[in-house]
């Protein structure tokens, strides 16, 4: 996962981290083989000045992505699938305030409904059952594609950083996102290197979409292993045409 989506686990990190931004302590997993997602955001905070963020697969939030692009400097549009997560949504909006927007949708290439297998770490919920977890219940849920959600901002002119941590539907997202993405200056992701989900997206799946689409890979961070192998991390991608690449 991008970022904490364990329940009380993930709040007692989300404290610790805290702890450790205000004494200037970074806090690192030990068998992280790369910098830590935060590291890598503040790296591009320094290189790219949306004026939007799209937080898709929003779960318990984002923590280190509201901290390194401020609500009060970047107006935030964040979704999430999962109808049990409906109120949590709102409360995060409210938090963040600054004209921030949540949906409680699926982002997916067209509009409609799709199956949901939900978990009971919702953190998991996702349109594409899971190798390893079998206590799925499904549930119908809406879908949106993002290009829909943020079209009043495509045609107010906005620039978006996209985040996406959506468990395998990456594909889903991106391929209802054509316009969005040419809006994007930067899209983080959370990427599988080894498969997780039955017909879920993998890394070679997603960077190849990208880079059609524009985009490079410019940051690797945050990532976990399962067995004594990579299993999944975070990428971070650029306008290929940008710059500072």
């Amino acid at each position: 996962m991008i970022l904490y989506k364990h329940n009380k686990k993930a709040l007692m990190k989300n404290i610790i981290k805290t702890i450790g931004r205000r004494l200037g302590v970074k806090i690192l997993k030990i068998d992280t083989p790369m910098r830590s997602l935060d590291m890598g955001l503040e790296k591009l905070s320094r290189i790219i000045t949306p004026s939007h963020v799209i937080d898709v697969g929003v779960d318990y939030g984002s923590p280190e992505l509201y901290a390194t692009f401020p609500p009060t400097k970047h107006k935030y549009i964040l979704i999430e699938a999962d109808p049990a997560n409906a109120e949590r949504l709102k409360k995060i909006e409210q938090s963040l305030g600054h004209g921030a927007r949540s949906a409680n949708v699926f982002c997916g290439p067209e509009e409609g409904s799709v199956t949901l297998y939900t978990y009971d770490n919702h953190a998991y919920s996702t349109a594409y059952k899971s190798d390893y977890l079998s206590d799925h219940k499904p549930v119908q849920v809406p879908v949106k594609t993002l290009d829909s959600i943020v079209q009043p901002e495509i045609d107010s002119g906005a620039s978006f950083l996209l985040k996406i941590d959506v468990e395998g539907a990456e594909m889903d997202v991106l391929r209802g996102a054509t316009e969005t993405l040419k809006k994007c200056v930067a899209v983080v992701t959370e990427l599988s290197v080894s498969r997780k989900y039955e017909g879920g997206a993998e890394l070679g799946d997603v960077v190849s979409y990208l880079r059609d689409q524009g985009f490079s890979v410019y940051d690797l961070c945050s990532g976990f292993d399962r067995d004594d192998k990579l299993y999944q991390l975070d990428a971070i991608f650029v306008r290929t045409d940008a710059d500072f690449r």
